[in-house]
């Protein structure tokens, strides 16, 4: 079935994405800073629907429960998931094309006057099967980025500790959730409203501006504006409108914004995927290792990172 090998190629990028480490020890040697001479290749809004943006769909319809099955349906602009929900019980779900909409119910074709919940007819009354000896209670490890970090710190975060960019709260690289955006994103807007809650509860977030979505003309005075932005109130007022307080570049603002831009690639590059924004970067407490996470702008990815408040 074309979406399950679709399936499969996902899952590879979101291992490696997701459980490696990002970059080596000479990450900063090739961060040289060059003149921006012509606009560098543009990164997309981190949700559109590329391969990455159809892992977080992926990664979201997980979070509800064992994938089995998934069914592409085009012709109603739909995909279809088998999920078993961890008492045994099998639903159907539905994700729109866009991946902004996921809903479980019955279905019917408009045109055709059609009900199209047959998909997993054969598959759907099937429960899975209860083990024979006593079930021992499971207990699903903490979530990646939180408490005190005592570990040695991956070379890849330390990269990441040396970039531009103002640093909300105390904690450090160990406790720390990096993020690159655009201030002309959308998604990075959605990501940073939802993540207020979290940085007034204490967690510490450092804001990684660059010009990842070309036009460099226009963006530079806008990610500059981020990159000096002295405490969480002027951080607020500057994120909230982009547009009104755009700042003239100094005499390194330039390569320290490029340095971040240069950072972001190479680390889609070492770890698949088309480059976008918003991309994460942390710890993983569970096992000390660096993870680079898409998707900042949905919930679910959040509260995978960090739980919920």
């Amino acid at each position: 079935m074309q979406v399950s090998k679709k399936l499969g190629l996902l899952s590879v990028f979101v291992a490696g994405a997701l459980g490696g480490t990002l970059v080596g020890q000479d990450v900063l040697m090739k961060l040289t800073p060059k003149a921006w001479a012509e606009d560098p290749p543009a990164a997309q809004p981190a949700d559109v629907m590329d391969s990455a943006g159809q892992s977080m769909i992926q990664a979201q319809v997980a979070s509800l429960g064992d994938i089995i099955d998934a069914h592409n349906m085009p012709e109603n602009d739909l995909t279809a998931w088998l999920v078993q929900a961890p008492n045994g019980k099998r639903m159907t779900f539905y994700t729109t094309a866009d991946g902004k909409n996921i809903f479980s119910g019955t279905v019917w074709n408009l045109s055709t006057k059609q009900n199209i919940n047959h998909v997993f007819a054969s598959l759907q009354s099937q429960s899975a099967p209860l083990p024979q000896a006593q079930v021992q209670e499971i207990t699903e490890p903490q979530n990646p980025l939180l408490g005190k970090f005592s570990g040695d710190i991956p070379e890849a975060i330390q990269a990441l500790e040396t970039l531009g960019g103002p640093k909300i709260g105390k904690g450090g690289p160990g406790e720390t959730l990096y993020v690159i955006i655009d201030p002309r994103c959308p998604y990075c807007h959605q990501a940073y409203a939802s993540l207020k809650p979290y940085m007034d509860k204490g967690v510490t977030i450092k804001w990684i501006p660059t010009v990842a979505l070309g036009n460099t003309a226009q963006g530079l005075p806008l990610a500059n504006a981020v990159l000096h932005a002295k405490d969480r109130t002027e951080l607020d007022k500057i994120m909230d409108n982009p547009s009104a307080y755009p700042r003239n570049l100094g005499a390194d603002d330039q390569q320290v914004l490029q340095r971040n831009l240069q950072f972001m690639f190479q680390a889609f590059e070492q770890n698949g995927g088309q480059a976008g924004v918003p991309v994460a970067f942390f710890v993983d407490q569970n096992n000390g290792q660096p993870r680079m996470m898409m998707g900042l702008s949905e919930e679910v990815v959040i509260h995978t990172i960090l739980g919920h408040l």
